[in-house]
């Protein structure tokens, strides 16, 4: 029987699951503050962070799932192909040309 096991490829032990390093920890407690140096020497081959002066402004935009008739559908991909843009954009034109005189605008 001993011959047998010998033709069987040897495998390495199994090993055993490892606990998380967090594990006795509560997930809500903030961990210390590093000191300066300790801060300073992690930080030294990191690139810059942006500035929120250099970050872009962004627009906020909402979900707006409706549906539009057929002839809509089709004058819409018809501005999309000739006036290459996108529908949002011929969409928020036309709202605002028909109705943005409702609203004060935005400074």
């Amino acid at each position: 029987m001993t011959d047998e096991k010998r033709d069987r490829p040897t495998f390495p032990a199994r090993r055993v699951p490892r606990p998380a390093p967090d594990l006795g920890r509560d997930p809500i407690d903030v961990p210390p503050p590093a000191t300066t140096e300790m801060t300073q020497a992690a930080h030294a081959n990191t690139r810059p962070a942006f500035t929120a002066a250099a970050a872009p402004k962004r627009e906020v935009t909402v979900q707006l799932g409706t549906r539009v008739g057929e002839r809509t559908k089709d004058l819409l991909d018809y501005v999309k192909a000739t006036e290459k843009q996108d529908i949002r954009t011929s969409i928020e034109l036309a709202v605002e040309e028909k109705y943005g005189h409702l609203l004060p605008r935005d400074v």
